[in-house]
Parts: C-alpha cells; sequence; structure tokens
C-alpha cells in the first residue's frame, strides 16, 4: 500500500478518535461547551442559636444556597466519645428542602430514644456535582415542666376560693397568717429542667377582674430562678380584698408555663402583734409550779415582749413594769407566782424548802404532810423524830380540800401553836401548798 492510501486510511481515524475524547471531556476547543461545577454550596441554621432549649418537639431550619441549585441537605447527630475524643455519626436525616431554605422536624421520643440532654448536630448541603459545605449547632432538648412551689406564704395560709376567707375569724391568733399587710415577700422555688428557667414572672389580679394583673414583676437572672423572692407592697393594693397570686416560669426552650398558687387576703387593719396562752387551757386545775406559755407572733416580727403571771387579776396598769423580753420570739413562758397568795408566809416551792434546809445546817430531815390538825399521835411522832433527824418538817395541804375538812386558816393557826409552845425551838418548820 503506497503512503498517500495509508494517509487517506489514517487522518479519518484521528479525527473521529479526538471527537469523541472532546466529548468525553465534557468540553469543546476554541472555549465552547460547559464546565465542571466546583463551587460549594452555603447552609445556615436560622431558627436556632448555639446552646438553645427545645421541648420534646420542634423544627430545626435554615437557610441553602448553590450557585446551580441544592441537591439534599442532611443533619448528621455526632457522638463523641468521652475517653478519646472521637466523632461518630449516631443518626443522620433527610431535610425538606423548598427552594433556599431547608427544615426537618424532630420528635424527643422518635428519634432520640427519649433522652434528655445536649445534641450535638452537623447539617451538610450538597449540589448535583456531589460539592458539599456544612455547619455546626448545639441544642438542649427536654420534655420536663417547670413545676412551681410556694413556700411564703405557705400554702396552707392560701385559699383556692376567695370566699373562704369570710369565714375566718380575723381576731383569732390561730388565724393571723391568713391576712397579708404591709410588705410581704412572695417567695419560693422551682423545679426546673436541666438548667434553670430563663425567667419568672409574678402577677397579682384582685379576685374582682382575673383577666388584669394589678402588680407584675419578673426575675430573668437565671441565677435566682431556681429560689426566688418576690417582694411586694401590698399598701400600693386595694385594702381588703383577696388577691391570686400566679407564677410563670419560662423555660429554656422559650415556654411559659403559668401556675396559680391561690389566694391571699390584703387587710391592713392586721397589722398588730397577737397572742395565744397555750398553757394553761381555760378552766383546768394548776399548782404554783405550773408553766404559763404564751405564743406571740407579728409579720413584722417582734420588739419586746412584756408578760404578766400572778394571781392578781388586775395586774399594775403600767405594763412596762411587767417583765420583758426583748427580742424576735415566738414563745414566752414562766412559773405561775403565788407568792402574793393567801399564803404568803406559808407557801413553798420545793426549791424553797431545799434552801430553808441548807440555811438551818439540816441534812437529816424528817416530813410529815396532813390536811388536819395534827392528832396527839402525830404530835408524838413529830417529837420522837426530833430526837434522830435535824429536825422536823411540817407540810400543810392549804386550800379547800373536802367538804367538811376544818378550814386551812384553823388548821394552820393549830399548827402554829404547837410550834411555838409545844416543840423545841427551832427543830420544826412549817410549809404549805394550796390546792386550790
Amino acid at each position: 500500500m503506497n503512503k498517500n492510501h495509508q494517509s487517506f486510511i489514517i487522518l479519518p481515524m484521528l479525527v473521529i478518535m479526538m471527537f469523541f475524547v472532546i466529548i468525553g471531556c465534557g468540553q469543546y476547543f476554541f472555549g465552547g461547551g460547559s464546565e465542571v461545577d466546583t463551587t460549594r454550596p452555603n447552609v445556615s441554621v436560622t431558627s436556632h442559636t448555639n446552646g438553645n432549649w427545645e421541648k420534646d418537639t420542634f423544627t430545626l431550619s435554615g437557610q441553602c444556597t448553590d450557585n446551580v441549585g441544592i441537591a439534599s441537605v442532611k443533619i448528621r447527630l455526632i457522638n463523641k466519645d468521652s475517653g478519646s475524643g472521637v466523632e461518630s455519626i449516631a443518626k443522620e436525616w433527610d431535610a425538606s428542602v423548598n427552594g433556599n431554605t431547608w427544615s426537618k422536624y424532630f420528635d424527643l421520643n422518635t428519634d432520640f430514644g427519649g433522652v434528655e440532654g445536649y445534641k450535638t448536630f452537623d447539617v451538610y448541603a450538597f449540589d448535583a456535582a456531589n460539592n458539599y459545605s456544612n455547619t455546626r449547632i448545639l441544642l438542649g432538648i427536654t420534655n420536663q415542666i417547670s413545676t412551681v412551689t410556694l413556700t411564703n406564704p405557705l400554702p396552707a395560709y392560701t385559699k383556692t376560693n376567695p370566699d373562704d376567707f369570710d369565714s375566718i375569724d380575723q381576731n383569732s391568733y390561730d388565724n393571723m397568717r391568713y391576712f397579708t399587710n404591709g410588705t410581704i415577700d412572695i417567695e419560693g422555688n422551682t423545679k426546673t429542667q436541666l438548667l434553670p428557667d430563663k425567667s419568672i414572672t409574678l402577677d397579682l389580679f384582685d379576685s374582682l377582674d382575673l383577666n388584669t394583673a394589678v402588680f407584675s414583676s419578673t426575675i430573668s437572672d437565671s441565677d435566682n430562678t431556681v429560689n426566688w423572692s418576690f417582694p411586694v407592697d401590698t399598701t400600693t393594693l386595694t385594702d381588703n380584698r383577696k388577691y391570686l397570686i400566679r407564677l410563670t416560669p419560662q423555660d429554656q426552650a422559650g415556654v411559659n408555663w403559668p401556675q396559680s398558687k391561690g389566694y391571699i387576703y390584703v387587710l391592713q387593719s392586721s397589722d398588730y402583734p397577737k397572742t395565744k396562752i397555750t398553757s394553761p387551757t381555760s378552766g383546768s386545775v394548776i399548782f404554783p409550779s405550773s408553766i404559763a406559755a404564751i405564743n406571740c407572733w407579728d409579720d413584722d416580727g417582734l420588739k419586746t415582749i412584756y408578760w404578766y403571771i400572778g394571781q392578781n387579776d388586775n395586774p399594775p396598769a403600767d405594763y412596762t413594769t411587767w417583765p420583758s423580753l426583748t427580742q424576735d420570739s415566738t414563745q414566752v413562758s414562766g412559773v405561775i407566782d403565788l407568792s402574793g397568795s393567801e399564803y404568803p408566809d406559808i407557801y413553798q416551792r420545793p426549791a424553797d424548802t431545799r434552801k430553808a434546809f441548807t440555811e438551818k445546817g439540816w441534812s437529816r430531815v424528817a416530813a410529815f404532810q396532813t390536811r388536819n390538825p395534827m392528832h396527839r399521835s402525830h404530835e408524838y411522832l413529830a417529837k420522837i423524830a426530833v430526837e434522830v433527824t435535824d429536825g422536823v418538817y411540817i407540810h400543810m395541804l392549804l386550800g379547800k380540800l373536802k367538804p367538811g375538812d376544818i378550814p386551812s386558816d384553823v388548821r394552820q393557826k393549830c399548827i402554829d401553836v404547837l410550834v411555838e409552845k409545844y416543840f423545841v425551838k427551832n427543830t420544826v418548820m412549817v410549809g404549805g401548798y394550796p390546792l386550790d
């Protein structure tokens, strides 16, 4: 075959081969045809910021753009090994893409097995050429409800129905904490989710209008939303009215949880201390060594407490001469003093008798107790006892004993005569204990 004939065959074959190479490369010579797409898409999260909290269901969404078009958006849940720090993909979801936006609905139970806490999400956007870009966001997820507990006023002194206050005696010591006056602190605590609530708001509503708050205050500092206190000047409120307490914590997901905690009764005329005698009770029999106790209370505290314990129905008019306490105490008590009774010279407490024995130098004492004048045999027993002891203590039961008994003053005079004229001087001591 000559050279011209070979060239005629080879040249067309080379042209055909170059055509297929050019087509395979997707390009044409001299600048014609399409280019390879190497541009990465853009993706962002717009529905949340890092550290946000969500309730058990929520939608994560954002923006996605590309020079050609977005093919898909995928969301990956990232696990990080606490020891090695190595990350792995725990789960992957396809997001819905609509133009330049993407979104994905999540359910705590369905998607995360009900496990609360912080979750790390990587969001990936892909184009048709498989170019991609990604962004990361950290979210907290919980299904817990913020629950409010009221500690002041105590729930026992609030009412769920404002009309229930109408049957309460306003002057009774036992009921005084039902009534509020001056400045009070409404206090409590909130059982929150994994982090303290964003805020807590106190609203007070007049029972006659539950649509408009007459007092409102918000604590936004997360350090104070667990244990909180709201000072309320009740003098700015209409007096002699019942007010509903409503507390609204807002959790980290931005969800409000309004909770009503009963009514308080604002009554400025209740602003005075109240007392109650707790011992002895009315009609009870008391003895000289009995304890008298009084409860005292005022919502603003107590400065000075004066008290009088005695048999006299007419205590000194100047109460500042009475015993007193200059401290904020809720209880006062003392021994009932009958030293000013009708037996001032003979009434003795056990401590009085022991003191008298010591003063006389008596260490060995014989005692005789009687509710009648001493008989001859009693006199003889006492006289013999004097011979073997340091002294004899004759103890009389005084007052009204049994019907037909000899009057106590007669009994006392009879024994006094014996001591003065019969017994050896300074060997017998007489004491008494009134039972009435």
